[in-house]
Formats: C-alpha cells, structure tokens, sequence
C-alpha cells in the first residue's frame, strides 16, 4: 500500500468541504414549507446583503415566495429569483427599505425583471 501526502492533499480538503456545505449554507438561509412536493419559502434569516433564493431545496423545487417573506429585511440589497418561481404571495417584500433589485432568471414563464424591478 502506497502512503497518502498529506501536505499535497490537505489544502484541497478545506475547499471541496466549504464547496460541499455551500448548497446547505443557502437553505439555511430560509424558513420554508413543503407541499405537494415543492417548496414555499416563509421567512428570509440570513445576514442580508445580495440574496439568491435556490432553485431548489432538498430536491424539490422552490416555487412560492410567500407573503411577508423579507418584511423588515433592511439589510437585503438585491434579490435574485430563478425560473422555478410561479407565485409571490402578497407583501413578500414589504417595507424591505434597502432593497434596490430583483433580478428574474431569463427563463422564468411567470415573471421578468427590467432595470431591477419586478414585473409579472
């Protein structure tokens, strides 16, 4: 058996682990509910700043912003949606007074962004 070089692997392994975190690291990000097998997001938690919401969590599809969902979150500068988005409920963005953008995926069939504004 051949000895594993441990000095040449090891600067890798912290990587591919903070990699392999990142998908989870983005749904913690969030407060949602599963129902026929897709997602509504409820409540934002993170820290602000650019937010993405996931195409997908635990391997279903995200395709509700529910109402209320970033209410009071100041520190959200920028949202970016996918295309998996079919609803966003009422309020779901409601005095979110730092928000300058939303950012729509160019092949969602229900809403468009122009200039980073929203439009169904």
């Amino acid at each position: 058996m051949k000895p594993i070089n441990l000095t040449r692997t090891s600067g890798r392994l912290p990587l591919l682990a903070l990699l392999a975190l990142l998908p989870v690291a983005a749904e913690a990000q969030f407060d949602y509910t599963i129902e026929n097998n897709t997602v509504t997001i409820t409540k934002y938690t993170g820290d602000g700043g650019a937010v993405t919401i996931p195409d997908t969590i635990g391997g279903r599809p995200v395709t509700t912003i529910g109402g209320a969902t970033f209410f009071e979150q100041d520190q959200v500068t920028s949202v970016t949606i996918g295309d998996w988005i079919t609803s966003i409920q009422g309020g779901a963005f409601a005095t979110c007074r730092s928000l300058t953008a939303i950012t729509v995926g160019g092949g969602n069939p229900y809403y468009r962004s122009s200039d980073g504004v929203l439009l169904d």
